[in-house]
């Protein structure tokens, strides 16, 4: 389990086994080369002590990153930007991560909009003979629709991370609150997850040189959540989705399957596509 992604190393109270990955696959099998990662994401229900970072891994490496919104215990919310491995980073609130593996990791405060998307942005900047460097930003909409970039910082990784694999491109969703009687009583959290793209070619084309669709989901090993009340793990379902523009998933974390439905579009409309930034 990367209890990693969701902020304190792992202890004996944690809840074991609340997250699952979604794989996605690259539609051009000739694109090698990913020097850029964006996808826009959804939160239309929050909860306390939840993640729902991209993740990948680095091309001919078992190491990579992750960045995502996440929501701390004490409802605090944040997006977090991390390198496995790192040697330094730079941006307004970084410093080094150890417990399961060791970086940097840069975090920037927000507040989660449930009405609104938000880009995911991991970006290829300045190769040193020591290693190379990556930034990563936010990007949201304000309320006359503009678009505004949120810079998290940027890390450098080890000289051979130059490339995203592409075949290594994911979504993990995670409950990293503390232990629970039954799986059903983790709060219950809604992800909309859009087909991460690669490679933009530049501000006013909206093209990309590569799109992914989504390819399958897998939760974690040790989840024995079946009907709600086993102990370890949670509820997790993930559900095809058309966000109107692109055809991505719907992540259902914790609570009961009856509480996973889709989204009532009253209650939770399903914001525009954002503009080309």
């Amino acid at each position: 389990m990367l209890s990693i992604l969701g902020g304190p190393a792992a202890h004996a109270q944690q809840q074991s086994w609340a997250s699952q990955y979604v794989n996605w696959r690259l539609l051009d099998p000739s694109v090698t080369e990913v020097w850029n990662v964006d996808q826009q994401v959804w939160i239309p229900r929050t909860a306390n002590s939840s993640f729902w970072p991209l993740v990948w891994d680095w091309k001919g490496s078992d190491s990579g990153g992750y960045l995502g919104l996440q929501q701390q215990g004490d409802g605090q919310q944040n997006v977090r930007f991390s390198i496995w491995d790192a040697t330094t980073a730079e941006g307004p609130n970084c410093r080094t991560f150890d417990g399961e593996g060791i970086g940097y990791t840069c975090i920037l405060n927000v507040t989660i909009d449930t009405k609104k998307f938000y880009r995911y942005r991991l970006y290829r900047m300045a190769t040193e003979p020591d290693g190379q460097w990556w930034g990563g930003w936010l990007i949201e909409g304000d309320a006359s629709g503009t678009l505004v970039e949120h810079y998290i910082g940027r890390i450098k990784a080890p000289t051979g991370a130059q490339s995203v694999d592409p075949a290594q491109i994911n979504n993990f969703v995670e409950f990293f609150g503390g232990a629970v009687p039954r799986c059903r009583d983790v709060p219950l959290s809604i992800a909309g997850l859009t087909p991460p793209a690669v490679n933009y070619l530049g501000k006013g084309t909206g093209v990309y040189g590569g799109y992914t669709v989504f390819n399958y989901s897998n939760t974690a090993e040790g989840n024995h959540c079946v009907n709600g009340n086993q102990g370890d793990g949670a509820i997790i379902t993930a559900e095809p989705y058309d966000h109107g523009f692109a055809t991505g998933v719907m992540m259902f974390m914790g609570g009961g399957t009856a509480e996973q439905q889709v989204p009532n579009p009253i209650l939770y409309p399903t914001p525009p596509d954002m503009p080309d930034s």
